[in-house]
């Protein structure tokens, strides 16, 4: 008798550990997702700039961490609380890719549902891969304890020819459409588009990004590189590529990309008059 209780107990163990096993599995394929590839829409010439409002939600109002103004070659990023606006608009991404390769970087959100990164965030830059899946963190701390966490499904729009370019390139960004309003809990960006030259030279802006699960931010003045991008003076580290530089009414005015190897300058890919309305060509809604 005792030995078929024992038998009776092992099966359902094992009946157990299977459904485990498929619930943990099931909810790895939930985060896969799909990359589709930029195709640039006409945009007339004399199409003016603008700008979509920022949304602060109520309860995540009111962060007092102010970040030190610094310029690169001295380190005075601050710590802030990562599940307050505006920071917890910005996400610690885990990402698989195609190739088995796993590596982090930043994102952030500028709409209910749509969020804005670095291309090569993207990118197996090793096996020259695609992402496969991904898992984001808002407001993280560590794995038990964050302000939301997303692992659905996901489209992003990046270039096909990231493989091709140097690290500095201007088609270093990517654009991603989740499948639930994250924004409508973490808040999201505004997004100033098509700045002048010297819109981005009147004013100093912030960069906050996630390095190793911590989050930080920086002030540095800016300066125009070219049509497509800007270089900026915030202090950065690995891991902060496709966080925003925003202005201090959180608005987003690029993307950080890379930084030179002589840690001179960082690169921030500007959020340009195209940009915005390929996006908006591609789904997001105006408005």
């Amino acid at each position: 008798m005792l030995k078929r209780f024992l038998c009776l107990m092992l099966a359902l163990l094992c009946c157990v550990s299977c459904c485990v096993s498929f619930a943990e599995s099931t909810e790895e394929e939930s985060n896969k997702g799909e990359i589709l590839f930029i195709s640039p829409t006409e945009v007339a010439e004399d199409v003016p700039a603008g700008e979509n409002a920022p949304f602060v939600p109520e309860a995540l109002s009111g962060n007092e961490d102010e970040p030190d103004k610094a310029v690169i070659g001295t380190d005075n990023r601050s710590n802030v609380n990562p599940s307050k606006y505006p920071y917890s608009a910005i996400c610690y991404m885990e990402i698989n890719g195609q190739c088995g390769h796993s590596w982090t970087g930043t994102g952030f959100m500028i709409d209910p549902d749509w969020m804005l990164t670095a291309g090569h965030c993207m990118v197996c830059t090793e096996h020259d891969m695609w992402a496969d899946s991904m898992t984001l963190y808002f407001g993280y701390r560590s794995k038990s304890d964050y302000l939301y966490r997303y692992n659905g499904k996901w489209s992003a729009w990046a270039n096909n020819d990231l493989f091709n370019t140097d690290a500095y390139s201007a088609n270093d960004y990517a654009y991603v459409k989740l499948y639930k309003n994250v924004g409508d809990t973490t808040g999201w960006f505004g997004m100033r588009y098509g700045m002048s030259d010297a819109e981005y030279e009147a004013e100093w802006f912030n960069v906050a990004g996630y390095r190793a699960g911590k989050i930080k931010t920086s002030i540095g003045y800016a300066e125009p590189y070219n049509s497509n991008q800007i270089l900026h003076y915030a202090d950065t580290e690995p891991g902060y590529s496709g966080c925003p530089v925003f202005d201090d009414q959180y608005y987003a005015v690029a993307i950080n990309t890379a930084h030179f190897t002589d840690n001179s300058a960082n690169i921030g890919r500007r959020i340009t008059t195209q940009l915005y309305y390929d996006m908006l060509d591609s789904g997001m809604p105006k408005e």
